[in-house]
């Protein structure tokens, strides 16, 4: 194997970019792996500077000639930057033979992540010199103008950057003027010494949105002014504090179009600290007449709370129309006034007058101490127009619409009590020795505005308390009327189904003996005609049964008391032995719980639905299963079968008494079973219901309270 051939296996596998060119004709001769990633396709033959750096002739800083000059130079170590790629490489060059030829060998290593650092570290060094200066020389400065100079001095002085201005903004103007400014022409500063932070996307963005807003080619942008000023980049940076705008540092370049990664981070660093500083000048400024008007305003909203908070205090603690008058005994007080009325706005658009001073009372000899005023009679004085135009209203002239006996009114206030923008209440002051003024009208406005929402519940408290007594007093009345409904009912039903036994029992037994004697004696309709008495007699007979067993229910002297379900279930299935045997049915059970219930009627229940399930099965022989579900506060019961299954839209019908879904013909039964399983369930306070498909068999689910007071229906 030849040097070179080895020369090229070493060079594949090294992690460094290689190549070899010839220094003559620049043309590339060799690259290893790493190169070929870096510049892909075929660039054998190739001229070195035009597939590397992307030049039409040889590079400025090639190292030909220090390799092959008069004095060469191997190896010659150096750094660059390659354009065409966006990176840094740590180059090693050298003259070396290849394939017998005197040529260019370079080994390049990528310290493109290293140069960031080091740019970086350099950026943060400048940034904390320039910060440090104004940290330093701002804590120093004696005012606004001396600070504002001394931040952007230091900018200037520690940059590259040919000029700037600090705006400080007006909140209450909307408006920014620049405070300080340096390097920039006198008419570009009178031009822009006044903007509205508003007006247009770039004030708007710095000075109210609080983000930077840079332009690296400004002639692209304003090329007239930025011909007229000779400016080629603009940044204009908000100062703040604590996220509040307090100003901008608009910066500007001359000498170049772009302002770079680091100087863009210093420029928003400085703002930060700048507005910081600043904010602390202006607080430093203004500290003391702050300081003055929170300590009134304080003062004043300590006064504010503790009015409320005995108003409040009143109309939690007490009940009916007495807090009116003690709200009122506040209120007077605190307007320092003689005479007034508190009142509320009914439903019905009446003014209802719980309470007035004492004096009002006597003076005008009212017998009932409320005193309500249809709105139609209302008129057009002062308090009707307050409360027509929401909104206080007052005079400091002596009333000429009192009527004969009332008290003489010298001044006065109405005050409409306003919740959700309806007057829902009205207060009225009146007979202050002093006129009164603005700052009256402010304290009843915040009372009227403390007392709405409170006013606003307490009247919604008492009319939901006067519907709701209204409401029971109707609904104890249904009930009891409902009870004594049932109670003639369930009477009514088992006296009449009681006195229907003797003349049926009397029909059917002269029937069975006029089948006895003369059957087969007759013709076929004869027979037929007497054998339709006799079943419909029994039929009848059954019905009756089953409907003395309904109105029972409930009725029995006999307390509910703790019974075991499955003792219950072994009774029902050996009083069902027969038919099941017929049937062929299986029958299985999980273990069964105790219940409050009445025995007689827990029997009853279980039958039913064991019987049901005998009784309406499909071509198969009846399987049953009996389980239950133990919940929070009730067992849940549940009787599945292999059935002909119930349709959903009968779900609810087939527990209605009487109610069938088949003919007599095809199934027996009177339709009063399920209807009594409800009534049981239901008396017991639990509920019942079914899922079931047609073909597929049926659930019935009951549930049984487990521990709570279960009342006599």
């Amino acid at each position: 194997m030849s040097e070179d051939l080895i020369f090229k296996k070493i060079f594949e596998g090294m992690k460094q970019a290689i190549y070899i060119s010839d220094p003559e004709t620049y043309k590339i001769l060799y690259v290893n792996k790493i190169m070929r990633k870096l510049f892909p396709g075929d660039i054998i033959g190739k001229k070195c500077y035009k597939i590397f750096q992307a030049l039409d002739q040889p590079c400025p800083f090639c190292t030909n000639d220090k390799l092959f000059g008069e004095n060469p130079i191997s190896p010659y170590i150096w750094d660059c930057y390659n354009k065409k790629i966006e990176k840094w490489f740590h180059n090693t060059d050298q003259a070396i033979e290849w394939e017998g030829k005197k040529v260019r060998f370079e080994m390049a290593e990528d310290i493109t992540e290293k140069k960031k650092l080091e740019q970086k570290v350099k950026s943060n060094i400048k940034k904390l010199e320039i910060l440090n200066e104004i940290i330093i020389l701002g804590n120093r400065a004696k005012n606004l103008s001396e600070l504002l100079e001394i931040i952007l001095n230091s900018i200037l002085e520690l940059t590259e950057f040919s000029g700037g201005a600090i705006y400080l903004v007006d909140v209450e103007t909307r408006t920014a003027e620049i405070k300080y400014h340096q390097g920039l022409p006198t008419d570009f500063v009178d031009k822009f010494k006044h903007i509205k932070i508003d007006d247009i996307p770039p004030h708007k963005t710095v000075l109210v949105d609080g983000q930077p807003f840079i332009i690296d080619n400004y002639e692209k942008v304003e090329p007239e002014l930025a011909s007229k000023y000779e400016l080629k980049g603009l940044a204009s940076i908000p100062l703040l504090n604590k996220g509040k705008v307090m100003g901008a540092l608009n910066i500007t370049l001359k000498d170049r179009y772009q302002f770079t990664e680091g100087e863009k981070r210093i420029l928003q660093a400085i703002g930060r600290e700048a507005g910081t500083v600043i904010a602390k000048i202006q607080l430093e400024k203004g500290l003391e007449s702050l300081i003055d008007k929170k300590t009134k305003e304080l003062e004043e909203r300590e006064r504010e709370l503790s009015i409320i908070t005995r108003i409040s205090t009143v109309f939690l603690t007490i009940a009916d129309k007495e807090m009116y008058g003690k709200v009122l005994d506040i209120i007077l007080e605190v307007m320092e006034s003689q005479y007034g009325t508190f009142g509320y706005i009914e439903e019905n658009g009446d003014l209802v007058i719980p309470t007035m001073t004492r004096e009002v009372w006597d003076q005008c000899q009212v017998p009932d101490k409320t005193f309500t005023f249809p709105k139609e009679t209302w008129g057009d004085s002062i308090w009707p127009r307050s409360i027509s135009q929401k909104k206080i209203l007052y005079s400091n002239k002596p009333s000429n619409r009192t009527p004969k006996g009332h008290i003489s009114i010298t001044r006065n206030i109405s005050a409409p009590i306003i919740h959700r923008d309806k007057v829902i209440g009205l207060i009225q002051v009146a007979n202050k020795d002093t006129d009164y003024n603005e700052n009256d009208l402010k304290i009843m406005e915040n009372i009227t505005n403390q007392i709405a929402p409170i006013l606003k519940a307490r009247l919604q408290r008492d009319l939901q308390g006067q519907k709701r007594k209204k409401a029971e007093k109707e609904i104890q009345e249904t009930l009891e009327e409902l009870k004594k409904k049932n109670r003639e009912l369930e009477r009514f039903a088992y006296v009449a189904s009681h006195d229907l036994q003797e003349p049926l029992r009397m029909i059917s037994s002269f029937t069975q003996l006029l089948e006895k004697r003369y059957k087969n004696r007759l013709d076929k309709d004869a027979d037929d005609f007497i054998t339709f008495i006799v079943d419909g007699a029994k039929r009848m007979q059954n019905l009756i049964n089953d409907l003395l067993i309904y109105s029972r229910v409930g009725r029995g002297d006999k307390p509910l008391k703790p019974i075991n379900t499955s003792i219950v279930l072994k009774d029902v299935l050996n009083n069902l032995r027969d038919t099941i045997e017929d049937t062929k049915a299986k029958i299985t059970h999980e273990k069964l719980p105790m219940v409050i219930a009445n025995e007689t009627e827990i029997v009853q229940l279980f039958q039913n639905l064991i019987s049901n399930a005998l009784k309406f099965h499909g071509e198969e022989p009846p399987r049953i299963h009996v389980s239950v579900k133990e919940k929070k506060d009730e067992w849940i019961f549940s009787v599945q079968d292999n059935g002909i299954g119930i349709d959903s839209q009968y779900f609810d019908r087939i527990f209605i008494i009487f109610q069938r879904l088949h003919k007599k013909n095809e199934y027996g039964g009177t339709g009063i079973g399920l209807a009594l399983c409800k009534k049981i369930v239901e008396r017991l306070g639990g509920k019942i219901w079914v899922k079931s498909q047609v073909g597929k068999g049926s659930i019935f689910y009951f549930s049984i309270p487990k521990k709570k007071e279960i009342l006599k229906k």
